[in-house]
């Protein structure tokens, strides 16, 4: 029975483990579509054993056990276009694959990484057999994983050389093997254009995924492999320098990236986080905001209203609101750190102040202000005025007739002519907003955030009824030409956009 297996001894990896027939149904089944049952499959198996298409890798206790990465020959035998050198390429796998399982343990940890965090499996002994559901997972940083594989090279723990010439295989047929094994994934897999993305995954993420997709993973997973182990060995021309291995087959050589990846995300190709904004933003799926709208109180809940009426939604949109909490903290020393860096993310930024204070004055510092932090195609803090609107006056006074505040003030059960308004808004010497000066004329409190939101509903109510007016408030025209900015403002899917984008003066 030792002639009929691959392995004369038991594979001492601790990583992937060998399965049993019952156990490698179970494996196979969510990759394959025909295969269905336990019993099918194993009478199928068995027949190809037979055939000395495919051998155990190993047998233990009168038990056949499989490699995981025995899908290739489990995809191309159950293929209906079977090729006449079976027994051949038969040969030739059985040969890679001594040197897949040999090394695999010091490669497996990075492959099942999300770019960022791989993880270390433990079978609980030296040698992974019969398990299908690993005891436990050790999460490292890839940099650290990467720094052990290292030391076990310098330290001769491993020698990549050395298991080259062991498995009788030479470096063009390992390249040759990579480039297939890639090649069939890209030829089945259904989310290849999703590629990218799905490598950013967690693996056990990428493990839910089902037939050809999930097959797919698999070969990638094994031409990953095999093309780290030939940058360690270090092959020169003939090694990859991406952390892609489908890069292989868009180059001429096994040393370059593509040209369009270099020219799309530069340096990002190295840096993980940045990699993953470029991603997000190309799938439309980047959370972060295109617009931040602060205002001095709470008005933000009005204007998050009207943006929503006039059809810029922000919760579709991406604007996020925030309170500055009084215009006694409008500054430059508090705001322009945080508008320069939103600046270099691509997010536009606006205040709304009532004119009290040192309002005026700390926006013209704004505006005027060159930045502190220099980043290319960005020169000022604040490109525009459009960017910081103070009101004439309050925000309700600038922008709300006195019958529309009378009838939200009796929304909170305060009644007041219209007249009381008026001769409020017109004293001479009033050195507080109309609200606040109204409450204190009539002593009762009025909710001011409520007060907002009442007034937004008036002024959307009164547009609903006369869609044609001409005027506009000072809010709405703020919401329109910020609106239709804000939609413009697409996060960049490159380097190239990005430098598009400060070259606007938009963002300063």
């Amino acid at each position: 029975m030792d002639n009929d297996m691959i392995f004369q001894e038991l594979p001492n990896s601790t990583q992937n483990p060998l399965l049993a027939t019952s156990t490698f149904f179970k494996y196979c089944k969510p990759r394959f579509r025909w295969v269905v049952t336990k019993n099918r499959f194993s009478e199928w198996l068995q027949s190809k054993i037979d055939s000395e298409l495919i051998r155990p890798a190993y047998w233990h206790d009168g038990t056949a056990y499989f490699s995981t990465h025995q899908v290739w020959q489990i995809h191309r035998l159950g293929s209906s276009h079977l090729q006449q050198d079976s027994s051949a390429a038969t040969v030739e796998f059985e040969t890679l694959l001594h040197l897949l399982v040999e090394i695999q343990d010091h490669y497996l940890p990075e492959i099942r990484s999300n770019q960022r965090v791989g993880e270390y499996r433990d079978y609980r002994g030296s040698a992974a057999i019969g398990g299908t559901y690993f005891f436990g997972r050790t999460e490292y940083m890839l940099s650290a994983i990467r720094k052990w594989r290292r030391h076990n090279i310098e330290e001769g723990y491993f020698d990549p050389s050395e298991a080259l010439s062991k498995s009788s295989l030479d470096v063009t047929a390992l390249m040759r093997w990579i480039r297939h094994l890639v090649a069939v994934a890209e030829g089945i897999d259904p989310l290849q254009k999703w590629r990218m993305l799905i490598r950013y995954s967690r693996y056990s993420r990428r493990q839910s995924l089902k037939f050809n997709a999930l097959l797919a993973q698999d070969f990638y997973e094994m031409a990953e492999i095999l093309n780290l182990f030939a940058r360690d060995l270090s092959l020169g021309t003939h090694a990859s320098e991406s952390s892609d291995v489908t890069d292989i087959l868009q180059t001429d050589s096994f040393s370059n990236v593509p040209q369009w990846k270099i020219e799309r995300f530069g340096k990002s190709l190295s840096r993980p986080y940045e990699m993953l904004e470029f991603l997000s933003n190309e799938f439309d799926l980047n959370p972060r905001p295109r617009a931040v709208v602060l205002t001095e109180g709470e008005e933000w809940r009005a204007i998050k209203k009207l943006y929503a009426y006039y059809g810029y939604d922000p919760e579709l949109l991406g604007i996020e609101f925030r309170s500055i909490s009084g215009e006694g903290n409008f500054t430059l020393a508090n705001w322009q750190c945080f508008v320069e860096y939103m600046h270099e993310k691509q997010v536009l930024i606006y205040f709304l102040l009532d004119r009290e204070g040192h309002t005026e004055n700390q926006a013209k510092r704004l505006l005027k202000k060159k930045r502190t932090f220099s980043f290319p195609g960005l020169k000022k803090v604040v490109p525009s005025r459009d960017r910081i609107r103070v009101w004439a006056q309050s925000f309700e006074e600038s922008n709300f007739t006195d019958a529309q505040i009378r009838r939200a003030l009796a929304r909170q059960r305060i009644q007041v002519s219209s007249r009381d308004i008026a001769a409020v808004r017109g004293a001479a010497g009033r050195t507080k907003g109309l609200i606040n000066a109204l409450s204190d004329k009539l002593q009762v409190p009025v909710d001011k955030p409520r007060l907002d939101i009442d007034l937004a509903d008036e002024l959307i109510s009164q547009r609903q009824k006369r869609p044609n007016v001409k005027y506009l408030r000072p809010i709405e025209k703020f919401v329109e030409r910020s609106g239709q900015l804000i939609m413009l403002n697409h996060q960049p899917t490159g380097q190239d956009i990005r430098r598009l984008n400060m070259e606007t003066g938009l963002l300063g």
